[in-house]
């Protein structure tokens, strides 16, 4: 991920090698909210969901398979979203007076750790999806805010390396305008930020 559009710039890499970027870029991202669920019975949930069988549960934390993992955040992020939904519903067929939802969401997480837990987890799987779009819609400006948006939780999760160069990174792609605008240009509008893979 972090030479994922230098790399671009400074040489001349193969449309392969340019992908592979993007891949390894999604693992490190995959690797990271991996040990934010591991041990709390994530894997468990998604073996008994049926969503993969239990041995291949396991992979999901260290992103050995990028589709599957990728597939099962997908999931994740759906069904936290829909219960998240159901509970603010059944919040508001309760009470006369209520809060709106992102009001009510604060104080579900002040009250509840196990809440405040899960709820940063959909906030965490919402910027996973959001860096996929940027890829695959070779979007960019949503990219460089995804990344933007993703780089306090490497600090969180101690990710060091991620954490001391990521800003790097996102400092020299927010300099592409000024330094190097035909590239810049290219990227923003010429849909040349990322490549899609044939077949």
């Amino acid at each position: 991920m972090l030479h994922f559009v230098t790399s671009y710039m400074k040489q001349n890499k193969s449309r392969k090698q340019t992908l592979e970027s993007a891949q390894n870029g999604l693992e490190i991202i995959f690797k990271a909210i991996g040990s934010w669920l591991s041990g709390s019975g994530w894997t468990e949930a998604v073996a008994q969901a049926g969503i993969t069988s239990a041995g291949r549960a396991e992979s999901l934390i260290t992103s050995a398979h990028i589709t599957r993992t990728r597939y099962a955040h997908q999931v994740t992020a759906s069904s936290l979203y829909i219960l998240q939904q159901r509970a603010y519903k059944k919040h508001l067929e309760s009470v006369e007076d209520a809060s709106s939802f992102p009001d009510w969401c604060k104080d579900q997480a002040n009250k509840i750790q196990q809440f405040q837990f899960w709820n940063m987890t959909l906030k965490f799987e919402f910027l996973i999806l959001i860096l996929v779009r940027s890829f695959r819609q070779s979007y960019f400006k949503l990219y460089l805010s995804a990344m933007m948006t993703i780089t306090p939780w490497m600090f969180a999760l101690d990710r060091t390396n991620y954490a001391r160069w990521l800003p790097v990174h996102i400092r020299d792609m927010a300099e592409l305008p000024n330094k190097h605008p035909h590239v810049y240009e290219e990227f923003t509008s010429g849909g040349k930020f990322t490549v899609q893979k044939d077949g």
